[in-house]
């Protein structure tokens, strides 16, 4: 059986797909994630049939999907910008900020969450992209 190579254009595709989700334009769309997550599949399975991917490559995109993409989407996933300091949940269960400092720490945990993702996505990537 002829060993798996990492076509470097399909690792750079899987790479473009998954950033969508984390990014600071879509992290917040359950709906787009779960589109990109879909084209995700779809070019795995295509590359998979292609022999364009390893194993490990698919292995350990998957494990940063489980451990970082997939968390997104549970419902208390943001909890942690809900800091009393910041704010209080109203009697209809939605957050309200208490000042305007406190929409702009909110705005920093938001985005530094969204870079820290993108670490570990680059992480993931980088030793297929060499």
């Amino acid at each position: 059986m002829k060993k798996k190579k990492n076509d470097k254009f399909a690792v750079a595709c899987a790479f473009e797909i998954l950033h969508k989700c984390i990014s600071i334009d879509h992290i917040e769309d359950c709906n787009e994630i779960c589109k990109s997550l879909e084209s995700y599949d779809e070019l795995s399975k295509e590359c998979l049939k292609n022999n364009d991917l390893s194993d490990e490559f698919l292995k350990d995109v998957q494990r940063y999907i489980d451990n970082y993409i997939l968390p997104i989407l549970e419902e208390d996933y943001w909890d942690f910008i809900k800091k009393e300091e910041y704010g209080k949940v109203n009697d209809k269960g939605f957050f309200e900020i208490n000042s305007e400092e406190s929409a702009e720490k909110i705005c920093l945990e938001f985005m530094g969450n969204s870079l820290n993702l993108a670490k570990e996505l680059l992480n993931v990537f980088s030793k297929y992209l060499k």
